[in-house]
């Protein structure tokens, strides 16, 4: 029997869960972007996709892939927990 109270949620409630760790991925690129002064052309050229794409992680519309945050987190100088961390922007 499986105590673990974060196995027992809803379909739905994963799915926002989830929504909101995109969220915060996005919002914490979009922020290191910024304060680095790394256009979004430049961070959407080192990653391989392109401006539209890119901007579409930063507001959540699409996920961003493992392999792909991972280039964010080479370019951006930061370790790919970063990106899941709630950061006070």
């Amino acid at each position: 029997m499986n105590t673990n109270k974060s196995f027992n949620i809803s379909n739905k409630q994963a799915t926002e869960q989830a929504h909101q760790f995109d969220q915060q991925v996005g919002r914490n690129i979009q922020y290191l972007r910024h304060i680095l002064k790394i256009s979004r052309q430049e961070l959407a050229d080192h990653i391989g996709v392109t401006q539209q794409q890119l901007a579409k992680y930063e507001s959540a519309k699409n996920r961003i892939s493992a392999g792909r945050l991972a280039l964010v987190a080479h370019k951006l100088y930061r370790n790919i927990n970063f990106f899941f961390e709630e950061n006070k922007m």
